[in-house]
C-alpha cells in the first residue's frame, strides 16, 4: 500500500513509527512553504497541488485540522474514497488484544453476554458509568464484558473482582468493521460516550446496538470530521439513543438535528450509605474534577478568596481529581497555595473518593457545562449539601434551599453567598442534606438503575 501524508506536525511524529509493514510513503504534503522542495525522513515535502505527480492508494490526513485539509482536497478534485483520516487508516489493521478474565463467583449467569464499550478506563466519570452499569448487568445475570482503547489497572482490578471482563484494544473507537467481528459473540451491545459512536454506526449496519450519550458540546466537535457519516447512520432503527439527562439529550439533538430522539436513562450509583453532614471545629467544602476549566475550579477559588478571614480560618477546602501542571491547572496550583487551608489531593479511586466524601459537608459543583455531574450525584447519596451551576445536568433536581442550592454559572460573587450562607447556617445543613439523600433514593439507585438497564436490554 502507498500513501501520502498530509501533515508532518506533531501527530505524524507521532505516529509515522506504526505503520505497518507493507506501507510505503510515496510523499508528504504540508501548507508550511519553508519545507517545500526539502525531505523529511527521507522524503520529499510538497504543497497540497502537487500530489497529482505520486501514485499512491490514501491520502492520509496527520492533523487536528482533519476536517479542513479534507475539505480543501475535496475543492481541488481528488476522490473522497482516497482521502482518511489517520485514525481511520491505523483502525484498517489488526490490533494486539489484551482479555482480563473477570472473577466468576455467582450462580445467577443466564448465559446472555453484554459487551459495554467504553472510553479510555479510568476513575472518571464515563467509565465510572460504564463499571455501575457492568455491575447492574451482572445482577441481572448477564456475561459482561467492558471493552476500551486503554485503562487504569486499579480500573481493570476492581472490574475483575466484580466479575467483570475486561478487554483492551488500541484505537477501537476507529476500527474498520471487518476488525469488529469479535462483537458477534455478545448478544447485547451499549456502546457507552460520543467518542465511540462511529463504532456504533458500524455495528448498527449489522445488529442492534444502544448507545448512550453524556458529553458536553465541546466533545462533538471532536467529531466533526465524521459527522456526516454519523448523522445518517443514527438514523438505522437498529441503532438506539438514550441520554443520562435532559441536557445531555439537547446537545446530542442540537448537534445531530431532531431526526433522532434521546430517551432520558438517568445514572445509578451503589449506596454507600448516608455519611451525612457534620461540623467539627472546622467546615469542609470540597470540589471534585480534573483541574480543566470547563470544572470551573478558578470560580471555586474566586468565591473562595472572598470569604471573611474567620470563615477561612475555620474551614478547609479541597480540590479532588487529576493535576494538570500546565496552563489553567498551573494558576489553580498556584491559587490554592496561597491559602493555608486549601488541599490539591489530586485523582482518588472510588474507595478514596468515598472517605473524601465523608469529611465534606458541602460538596461545589462549578462547572461551565456538565451533562450530569457524578460528583453531585456521589454527594447527595452520601446526604451532603450541594452547590451547583446551573449549567449541569443535575440542576433540574434541585430545588433551592431544601435539597441543596443553584449558582449562576462562572458567577463567583454568588457561590461565595452561599458558602458563607452554608458557614453561617450550619444548624440547617444536616437537614439539607437528609432532604439530598432523599432525592437521591428517589432517582439514582441501583435498584432503579437496573430495572432501566434491565428495559433497554429487553
Amino acid at each position: 500500500m502507498r500513501i501520502i501524508i498530509f501533515g508532518c506536525g506533531n501527530i505524524y511524529r507521532k505516529y509515522k513509527n506504526k505503520l505497518q509493514n507493507g506501507v510505503e510513503i510515496g510523499g508528504i504534503i504540508d501548507h508550511d512553504e519553508k519545507l517545500h522542495g526539502k525531505k523529511l525522513d527521507g522524503i520529499d515535502v510538497c504543497y497540497p497541488k502537487e500530489i497529482e505527480k505520486f501514485d499512491y492508494d490514501y491520502i492520509v490526513l496527520m492533523s487536528d485540522s482533519a476536517p479542513e485539509m479534507g475539505e480543501q482536497l475535496l475543492q481541488l478534485g481528488y476522490s473522497e474514497k482516497k482521502i482518511i483520516h489517520y485514525l481511520d487508516f491505523f483502525g484498517m489493521f489488526p490490533c494486539e488484544m489484551k482479555k482480563y478474565a473477570g472473577v466468576k463467583n455467582d450462580n445467577r449467569i443466564s448465559g446472555k453476554r453484554l459487551l459495554i464499550v467504553s472510553v479510555t478506563l479510568s476513575f472518571t466519570g464515563v467509565p465510572i458509568v460504564s463499571l455501575l452499569t457492568a455491575k447492574a448487568a451482572v445482577q441481572l445475570g448477564y456475561e459482561v464484558t467492558i471493552a476500551a482503547d486503554g485503562g487504569d489497572i486499579r480500573y481493570i482490578q476492581e472490574a475483575v473482582n466484580n466479575g467483570i471482563d475486561v478487554l483492551i484494544c488500541d484505537n477501537l473507537r476507529n476500527a474498520s468493521l471487518q476488525r469488529l467481528s469479535w462483537t458477534e459473540r455478545y448478544d447485547k451491545i451499549l456502546v457507552n460516550s460520543l467518542p465511540m459512536i462511529r463504532l456504533a454506526v458500524k455495528l448498527a449496519k449489522r445488529r442492534e446496538v444502544n448507545v448512550w450519550i453524556h458529553e458536553n458540546p465541546d466533545e462533538y466537535e471532536r467529531i466533526r470530521y465524521w459527522k456526516r457519516e454519523i448523522e445518517a447512520g443514527i438514523q438505522k432503527e437498529t441503532l438506539r439513543i438514550y441520554a443520562p439527562s435532559k441536557r445531555a439529550a439537547y446537545h446530542f439533538e442540537r448537534w445531530f438535528g431532531s431526526q433522532k430522539e434521546a430517551v432520558i436513562l438517568p445514572l445509578g450509583i451503589e449506596d454507600r450509605g448516608d455519611a451525612g453532614t457534620f461540623i467539627n471545629k472546622k467546615i469542609c467544602y470540597g470540589l471534585v474534577g480534573e483541574l480543566v476549566k470547563r470544572k470551573g475550579q478558578d470560580v471555586f477559588m474566586s468565591a473562595v478568596e472572598q470569604l471573611p478571614e474567620n470563615i477561612l480560618r475555620d474551614s478547609f477546602f479541597f480540590l479532588a481529581g487529576k493535576k494538570n501542571i500546565f496552563g489553567f491547572g498551573k494558576e489553580i496550583v498556584k491559587r490554592a497555595a496561597m491559602i493555608n487551608n486549601c488541599f490539591l489531593l489530586g485523582e482518588r479511586t472510588r474507595q478514596e473518593m468515598t472517605k473524601l466524601y465523608q469529611m465534606l459537608d458541602v460538596v461545589v459543583v462549578a462547572s461551565r457545562e456538565e451533562t450530569v455531574s457524578m460528583a453531585a450525584i456521589e454527594s447527595m447519596m452520601m446526604g451532603k449539601v450541594c452547590i451547583i451551576s446551573n449549567q449541569t445536568g443535575m440542576a433540574e433536581y434541585i430545588e433551592q434551599g431544601r435539597n441543596g442550592f443553584i449558582f449562576q454559572s462562572e458567577n463567583d460573587k454568588e457561590l461565595n453567598s452561599l458558602m458563607t450562607w452554608c458557614y453561617q447556617h450550619q444548624e440547617q445543613l444536616k437537614k439539607i442534606g437528609q432532604n439530598a439523600r432523599k432525592t437521591y433514593e428517589l432517582n439514582f439507585t441501583m435498584d432503579i438503575f437496573m430495572r432501566n438497564i434491565q428495559k433497554i436490554l429487553q
